[in-house]
C-alpha cells in the first residue's frame, strides 16, 4: 500500500509513502504516474518514505 505526501509531491518529485506491502497494481500505478511526469519534465526525483516495514536488525520504537 501507498499514498502520496501532498506537500512533498509536485512538479518533478514523485513523494511517496509506502506502508505494509507494495502489490502489483500499486507499482503499475506508480509506474505510469512516473511515466507520466517523465513525458511532461524529462526527469523525476523520487522522495521515498517506508513506514511499517520491518527491515533486518531493526526494531520499531515505540515513541514518536
Amino acid at each position: 500500500m501507498y499514498h502520496y505526501i501532498d506537500d512533498r509531491n509536485e512538479g518533478p518529485v514523485l513523494a511517496i509513502r509506502f506502508a505494509d506491502r507494495v502489490t502489483e497494481e500499486d507499482f503499475a500505478a506508480l509506474s505510469d504516474d512516473m511515466n507520466e511526469r517523465i513525458a511532461e519534465y524529462g526527469s523525476v526525483r523520487l522522495y521515498v518514505e517506508f513506514d511499517g516495514i520491518p527491515r533486518p536488525g531493526w526494531t520499531r520504537s515505540t515513541t514518536t
